[in-house]
């Protein structure tokens, strides 16, 4: 996935909630602009940490350098973040850390919730883009609230915005490549453009269908292995073979048509979007097109291995064809009965 590097970050006059939080030993990525920076300004608070002593780290900021280098500075209670419930009355006793600075503060039940800022300062001042903040066990849940690069030298400093913290869960996203204008991230578990699945789930309707797809964990359903469709578009596979999981290769030539390369027996499925112009050929014979996880494309295939071509034609096109040349045959037809008269009048 490309992002802009310029919408990875927002003005500190405006600067994005980030609102992420982390457990255990949860990792978050946060991309920056290339930008020079003398120390990072984290916003946060922690939770579940009463018991957590003064000056633990609760986590390591790992700030990244445009150079490829990486320095390492730490979030410790007491220090640069503290407990957000500090001031309620059966936390303040039993809490074992200070209160660290405070950067807001809002009314809770009968108390003043908080979040801290803390200054991680670098030992220079650096061309950073980005910052990676670990959690340790044991130290409760962070919450990052903002994070900003701050410059001393100049009035300038840029916060991570939204877009990065989207892209920030490395369980999702693994960051590839960085430059000053764009960044590239990995996504190592996307299913691929078009896969072989063993069987089909046939559910009886469409809304069955859309309820599968937003629980599939409950249901231990995988798309790798697994397609989901209504009983009528299984139909039109007829009986299918018991298949298994394989990979796929795709290419598209230059007038839109998709080349699969891929073994059965089983279900190619197509991440493209499904409509009624689409046909396919196996091997050179027509096949049927089912459409399945709600808006995709799959084509049976039988043991061993096939060359699949997926070819488009919008619905209609045949007709508007043939409508609009009897209608210029037609024009054609008055055009020269226009002329008849007109020609004998003049022998």
């Amino acid at each position: 996935m490309q992002v802009p590097a310029s919408a990875l970050a927002s003005s500190v006059a405006n600067a994005d909630a980030l609102d992420v939080t982390l457990r255990g030993q949860d990792t978050r990525f946060f991309a920056f602009p290339v930008t020079p920076a003398t120390a990072i300004r984290v916003v946060s608070s922690l939770s579940d940490a009463v018991s957590v002593p003064q000056g633990t780290v609760v986590a390591r900021v790992v700030v990244g350098l445009a150079s490829g280098r990486q320095l390492i500075t730490s979030l410790r209670a007491g220090e640069e973040t503290a407990e957000w419930a500090y001031d309620r009355a059966d936390v303040r006793p039993a809490v074992r850390h200070a209160r660290a600075p405070i950067a807001e503060s809002w009314a809770a039940s009968g108390f003043e919730g908080h979040r801290y800022v803390g200054s991680l300062r670098l030992p220079g001042r650096y061309l950073v883009n980005s910052a990676t903040v670990e959690c340790m066990v044991g130290a409760g849940e962070l919450l990052i609230a903002r994070l900003t690069l701050v410059d001393d030298f100049i009035p300038a400093s840029a916060s991570a915005s939204l877009v990065s913290a989207f892209v920030s869960d490395t369980r999702f996203f693994h960051p590839a490549l960085a430059t000053p204008t764009v960044c590239l991230f990995e996504l190592p578990h996307a299913l691929a453009r078009v896969r072989v699945v063993e069987r089909l789930a046939v559910l009886p309707d469409d809304g069955s269908v859309q309820q599968a797809l937003e629980s599939l964990t409950s249901r231990g359903l995988d798309l790798a292995r697994v397609a989901l469709t209504t009983e009528d578009e299984a139909n039109r596979l007829g009986q299918l073979p018991n298949g298994r999981v394989s990979t796929a290769r795709a290419s598209v030539d230059d007038r839109g048509r998709i080349a699969v390369n891929a073994a059965g027996p089983g279900l190619l499925v197509v991440a493209e979007s499904w409509d009624r112009g689409w046909s396919a050929r196996v091997d050179g014979l027509a096949q049927p097109i089912a459409r399945v996880n709600q808006g995709q494309m799959a084509v049976a295939l039988s043991d061993g291995p096939h060359t699949i071509v997926l070819g488009h034609r919008p619905p209609g096109l045949l007709l508007g064809v043939g409508v609009a040349a009897a209608a210029l045959l037609a024009l054609l037809l008055v055009v020269m009965r226009g002329r008849a008269p007109k020609e004998t009048a003049r022998s």
